[in-house]
C-alpha cells in the first residue's frame, strides 16, 4: 500500500524519459514556428525571397523629380576620374559616387539604378537581422543557459522583425526613389557599425569566444560610421546610439 500511495502521489520525483519527451515536444513546436529558424543560411534566403518579390515591380520604374539633378542631369557622375570631384563641395560623396558606379556600368538605364538600390537595401536587412540574432538572447543574460526552444523562438523573432523591416511601406521611397539611395545606403553604414560595436562588446566578454580582437571591431564600427556621415548627415547621430546602448 505504501509503495502504491508513493506511486500517486503528486510529490514523487518526474521521471527522466518522460522530461526528455516533454523538452523535445517543446523544442519541435518552437522550431515549428518558422522552418529551418536553426539554419541561418535558411532564413537568409527566405529574407531575401520576400524582399525581391515585393520590390521587383519597382524595376519598372524610371527617373523621378530630384533624380534629374542628382543623375540625369549631373554631369559629376560621368566621369570616375579625378576621384576628388565627388567631394568638392558635396555633402554625399559616397552617394555620388555610387551613381557615377551605376552610369559607368550603365549609363542611364534605370533597371541598374533601381537594382543596385534593390540590393543595398537587402544588405542592410540581412545585417538588421545578424543584429538581432545577437541582441534578442541578450533579454535572457540573467536567466540560465537558453534552451534549444527558446534559442529556435528568438531566431523565428529575429527573422520576423527583420522581414517586417525590409517589406514594411515606409521603406519603399527610400528603394523605390532612386535618388533616395543615399538613405539605404547611409542606413546600411550605421547598421554595419552597430554590428560591429556589439561584437567589439563580445569580444570583452570572457565568457564568449571571439576569434576577432575587439580592437578591429572597434576599427570597423569607426570607420563604418564615418562612411555613414559620408554618404547622408543623418548618420551623424550614430554615435549618440552607440554611446546610449552602450
Amino acid at each position: 500500500m505504501t509503495r502504491r500511495a508513493r506511486r500517486n502521489s503528486p510529490h514523487t520525483h518526474s521521471n527522466p524519459r518522460t522530461d526528455r519527451a516533454v523538452t523535445s515536444s517543446a523544442e519541435q513546436a518552437a522550431r515549428a514556428l518558422l522552418p529551418g529558424c536553426n539554419s541561418t543560411l535558411v532564413a537568409c534566403l527566405i529574407l531575401i525571397a520576400v524582399t525581391v518579390v515585393a520590390y521587383l515591380p519597382s524595376f519598372r520604374g524610371g527617373f523621378l523629380f530630384d533624380d534629374a539633378a542628382e543623375i540625369t542631369q549631373n554631369d559629376t557622375i560621368t566621369s570616375l576620374r579625378p576621384l576628388s570631384r565627388f567631394f568638392d563641395n558635396n555633402t554625399r560623396p559616397l552617394a555620388s559616387l555610387s551613381f557615377a558606379l551605376n552610369y559607368a556600368l550603365g549609363g542611364l538605364d534605370p533597371l541598374g539604378y533601381h537594382l543596385v538600390n534593390l540590393i543595398i537595401h537587402l544588405l542592410a536587412g540581412l545585417m538588421l537581422f545578424a543584429i538581432l540574432l545577437r541582441l534578442v538572447p541578450m533579454l535572457h543574460r540573467d536567466q540560465p543557459p537558453i534552451s534549444p526552444p527558446q534559442r529556435a523562438a528568438d531566431s523565428a523573432i529575429s527573422l520576423v522583425v527583420a522581414m517586417i523591416w525590409l517589406v514594411h511601406p515606409l521603406q519603399t521611397q527610400a528603394v523605390t526613389y532612386i535618388v533616395q539611395r543615399s538613405e539605404s545606403l547611409a542606413a546600411l553604414f550605421c547598421l554595419i557599425s552597430f554590428y560591429a560595436f556589439l561584437r567589439a562588446c563580445t569580444a570583452r566578454d570572457p565568457t564568449v569566444r571571439a576569434p576577432t580582437s575587439r580592437f578591429t571591431w572597434a576599427f570597423v564600427t569607426t570607420a563604418a560610421c564615418a562612411l555613414g556621415m559620408a554618404t547622408k548627415q543623418t548618420a551623424l547621430v550614430m554615435p549618440v546610439i552607440l554611446f546610449l546602448f552602450d
